[in-house]
C-alpha cells in the first residue's frame, strides 16, 4: 500500500503560528483526527478558517483577487437566510416546506455539482456516438 501524505494547515487565534501536521499513515491521521461520516468543504474548512485566512493574508500582504472573495462569500451565504427563502404550504394537508435559496456559484459544492452535471450532459449531447480520442494541438506564436 502506498504511503499516505496528508498536510493540514490552520492558524491559531493570534495569527502568530502556522501549524502544519504531516502524517505518513492513515492510522496516524485518524488517531489525531477521527473519521467523520462526511466531509464538507464549506463547514469544515471555510466556515472555520476563512476569516482567519483573510486576516493572515492582510497581515502578510497577500493579494486575493476580488472575484475569489466574491465567489467564496457567495458560497458561504448559500442556503442561509442572507439569500432569502421559499415557503410552501399544501392547502389540503397543511404540510409546510421551508427552503433557503442557493448561490448558484460554480465554486459552491452543492451548486457547482449541478452546473458540472448540466455542462457534462450538454457536451455529451454534442459528441459523436462512437469511440474517439480528444486531442488538442497548441502552435507557438512564432509560427
Amino acid at each position: 500500500m502506498a504511503t499516505l501524505w496528508v498536510i493540514f494547515f490552520w492558524y491559531n487565534a493570534s495569527m502568530k503560528n502556522i501549524v502544519i501536521d504531516t502524517f505518513n499513515t492513515e492510522k496516524e491521521l485518524f488517531t489525531k483526527y477521527p473519521k467523520k461520516f462526511y466531509f464538507s468543504l464549506k463547514e469544515d474548512v471555510f466556515d472555520n478558517y476563512w476569516d482567519g485566512f483573510l486576516e493572515y493574508s492582510n497581515i502578510k500582504g497577500v493579494n486575493i483577487r476580488p472575484v475569489v472573495l466574491k465567489e467564496v462569500n457567495k458560497m458561504l451565504d448559500c442556503k442561509t437566510p442572507k439569500l432569502g427563502y421559499n415557503f410552501w404550504k399544501c392547502p389540503k394537508c397543511e404540510y409546510e416546506h421551508f427552503q433557503y435559496n442557493t448561490c448558484k456559484s460554480r465554486f459552491c459544492n452543492s451548486c457547482g455539482i449541478k452546473y458540472s452535471r448540466q455542462r457534462t450532459l450538454n457536451i455529451m449531447s454534442k459528441l459523436i456516438n462512437c469511440k474517439h480520442r480528444h486531442l488538442t494541438f497548441t502552435i507557438p506564436d512564432i509560427l
